[in-house]
């Protein structure tokens, strides 16, 4: 089988541009952790006031912006433990 000089050159354009870029097109997943970062900015900016946090004899002021990660957090813990814990034990909860 015969190369021609194009098909090489296109060959070693994308070896240069895999090395470069760690092995992989990292465009897609800039641009969505770029989105994603720009999400996270917004909902900051818009929720940056205190609110009062009362638990049984606890009473705390946060940011509500904390507040919203925080709880998020918790809930793809407790999903994250779950789907572990079900495919763990075969399926069964």
């Amino acid at each position: 089988m015969r190369l021609d000089h194009r098909h090489v050159t296109c060959m070693q354009e994308k070896s240069r541009r895999l090395a470069f870029t760690g092995g992989s097109d990292m465009r897609p997943r800039l641009i969505v952790s770029l989105v994603l970062l720009g999400l996270i900015l917004i909902i900051a900016v818009q929720n940056a006031e205190t609110v009062e946090l009362s638990f049984l004899v606890w009473h705390l002021s946060i940011s509500r912006v904390l507040l919203i990660f925080i709880t998020g957090g918790i809930g793809f813990l407790a999903g994250y433990l779950m789907a572990r814990f079900q495919s763990a034990t075969g399926g069964k909860a």
